[in-house]
């Protein structure tokens, strides 16, 4: 009897915690909404980065991550066909250009596209945005910061690029909402 009620407690006070987590995990997409001006809370979040060993085989990977977790039945490696020389732009227009041409066919969009890199990367996936009509999905870019900043010397983490802004939104390096982005993005590296 017991150790029934012990399990009883223990599963009691898992649920607990399980929910608090949730509730604190929908505050940070909350949070990010705000901070990176989302059109919607980023449930569905794919996240795209470039790969290639020694300037061959390269290969595009995307990570899918709903309600804060890893869907890994949703990754996909996109090898790339019609660029034949390192040039991470196009290989970026091609995988991100790939992949929506067949989610907009099947209806199946996410609410924010992640792409691994700076400024370059967010046009590039601009560009797909305009030529396929996708002005309903997020998007934003993400690279990894200087140490120092040249004008103030100050240290600098990781930058985060949305359209049409020029200057990165440079978050807390410990906040949840970088940390979870983080996570993000770098599923994506070793997938590739």
């Amino acid at each position: 009897v017991r150790l029934i009620e012990m399990a009883q407690k223990n599963a009691k006070n898992a649920y607990l915690v399980s929910r608090i987590q949730d509730a604190d995990f929908a505050r940070t997409l909350q949070t990010l909404r705000e901070t990176l001006q989302l059109k919607q809370v980023p449930d569905r979040i794919e996240c795209f980065d470039i790969s290639n060993t020694l300037g061959k085989q390269a290969v595009g990977s995307m990570v899918t991550f709903e309600q804060g977790k890893p869907n890994k039945a949703r990754y996909k490696r996109f090898r790339i066909k019609t660029v034949g020389h390192i040039d991470d732009y196009a290989m970026m227009h091609e995988v991100l250009t790939r992949r929506y041409k067949r989610a907009i066919e099947e209806a199946d969009m996410p609410d924010l596209i992640i792409v691994d890199g700076g400024k370059g990367q967010l046009g590039v996936a601009l560009k797909v945005f305009e030529e396929l009509a996708m002005g309903n999905v997020d998007l934003i870019s993400l690279a990894k910061g200087r140490t120092e900043s040249v004008v103030t010397g100050e240290k600098i983490g990781e930058q985060v690029f949305i359209p049409y802004q020029t200057a990165p939104i440079i978050m807390e390096p410990s906040s949840p909402e970088l940390l979870f982005l983080d996570k993000v993005r770098d599923e994506a590296h070793p997938f590739a």
